[in-house]
């Protein structure tokens, strides 16, 4: 399609780059990041395409003969298994299980959870012999979008902001495979980079914490994730009172107050700051800390 001939012809000036001796050039950095984009758009599109192929061969088997039977046998088992648990814990005496009367709540648990159990089955099965064919190109955009990184660092050195740009779309292939340990590692330095940089882009630092919280979350490391997102939060709540403040004090006297437009730096700070509150809200659910999860939706409510 299109995105197969675009790609095509960025590798052939690629190749003229290389015969006329510019491919260690920055200049040749904009190709390699332009490659590896179409590259990164070919394995999304696949998987979103097969995603929606999973859901409708899954729901076509769920609701067919066999399904139904899968279900029903899963079921049994599932019922089989709670009764034992029950009198292991003696919550009941030795009866035979076919006398046990189970309540409406959990005989519809364990059929949903039965469900989901075949669900997964049948998508595994399905999907164990099938060969992405996208692999190796976003292989490859990880390839290229590293060369472009050493390229830039041997450059301008790796404190330098076209660096610690050049670091976060590594990390960002990186996480689009799932392998987010070395995301991780690729956002730190981004991270780091930035906040050596002058003068210092807030923004950018902001930008780049957020996805390492977002890695560490992925990762299950809650506190941590808390920690650094809570950084991020609090320059985007800054700039959001901070711009809040100017745009009720322009409409003072005002006839008719202006909103503020969708789409204007304003309304992206707003909106990030209370995405961010939300997240650091949950992952203090998770924890048990009832208080803070409370005190954050406060400061979403007051924006």
């Amino acid at each position: 399609g299109k995105i197969d001939s675009a790609e095509e012809s960025m590798r052939e000036a690629l190749k003229i780059m290389e015969r006329i001796g510019l491919e260690q050039e920055v200049a040749a950095c904009e190709l390699y990041n332009s490659i590896a984009q179409m590259m990164i758009i070919k394995y999304r599109t696949w998987h979103s395409e097969r995603k929606e192929r999973l859901k409708k061969e899954s729901a076509k088997f769920m609701a067919g003969e066999k399904g139904h039977a899968a279900v029903k046998k899963e079921t049994e088992m599932s019922r089989k298994a709670y009764l034992q648990r029950r009198t292991e814990e003696g919550h009941d005496v030795l009866v035979d299980p076919r006398d046990v009367v189970l309540t409406r709540e959990v005989r519809e648990a364990l059929t949903e959870r039965a469900r989901e159990t075949v669900a997964r089955r049948f998508v595994h099965e399905y999907t164990s012999s099938e060969v992405d064919p996208t692999r190796k190109a976003v292989e490859a955009a990880y390839r290229y979008l590293v060369r472009s990184y050493e390229i830039i660092s041997e450059t301008h050195g790796p404190i330098h902001p076209s660096s610690g740009t050049a670091c976060l779309a590594v990390a960002s292939v990186l996480g689009v495979t799932g392998s987010h340990g070395e995301s991780r590692e690729w956002l730190v330095r981004a991270v780091k980079c930035f906040e050596r940089v002058e003068p210092r882009p807030p923004r950018a630092i902001a930008f780049a914490q957020q996805q390492l919280s977002s890695v560490l979350s992925k990762e299950g490391h809650n506190d941590e994730s808390m920690r650094v997102l809570d950084k991020a939060a609090n320059f985007y709540l800054g700039k959001a009172r901070e711009g809040l403040a100017v745009h009720t004090e322009e409409n003072l006297g005002a006839y008719v107050f202006t909103p503020v437009l969708k789409g204007s730096a304003l309304y992206e700070d707003v909106v990030m700051a209370m995405s961010m509150t939300t997240k650091i809200s949950r992952l203090v659910n998770k924890r048990g800390g009832k208080w803070q999860a409370a005190e954050q939706a406060e400061i979403v409510a007051e924006l």
